[in-house]
């Protein structure tokens, strides 16, 4: 990766991300982003495998793992909102040292790490979770602008008024 970095850009985030593997490594990281930018880490060969994410679509689950060696990037794993998911790992060496990721929001905005032919360590990051939100320039009408969209039926309408301090009973039939 030689210390690259897509990301951070304003409302940009990743659109597409695929992964060539290899027998004891991930080779090559390609990353889309929305504004249509993208960035090749590592050198591409070998098999691939892609993952084009929905305009709605945010992760919930994101896991590496090291190649065993503890050199290179071995594995990805992640989940979507929309029930997507997505396992791209090295074709020879058996995965051990997992590491979960924080998702935060869910959005993800790039990838940072480093490696030259290879991927020697990535990291993803994410949009922190949204702690609150705040709605501006809300406007209603004014009440007596919106027309009611039912029918006013008055049955029977009686006033009664108790001048005195003694309770009074009424009825009224329909």
């Amino acid at each position: 990766m030689k210390c690259g970095v897509i990301c951070f850009l304003k409302k940009t985030t990743v659109g597409a991300i695929c992964f060539w593997m290899g027998e004891w490594q991930v080779r090559a990281v390609r990353v889309w982003l929305t504004d249509g930018r993208n960035e090749t880490f590592g050198k591409p060969s070998g098999s691939n495998q892609e993952y084009v994410l929905k305009p709605v679509e945010c992760f919930t689950k994101l896991t590496l793992w090291e190649n065993g060696a503890g050199t290179r990037l071995g594995a990805i794993r992640f989940k979507t909102s929309e029930d997507g998911e997505f396992f791209a790992k090295m074709s020879s060496w058996i995965l051990k040292t997992e590491y979960p990721m924080d998702v935060g929001s869910g959005y993800c905005l790039g990838v940072v790490g480093r490696g030259g032919s290879d991927i020697d360590s990535m990291g993803v990051k994410f949009l922190s979770a949204v702690q609150s939100t705040v709605l501006t320039n809300i406007n209603y009408p004014i009440i007596n602008q919106l027309i009611p969209n039912v029918t006013v039926e008055e049955l029977k309408s009686i006033t009664y008024q108790n001048d005195s301090s003694s309770k009074q009973l009424q009825t009224i039939e329909t």
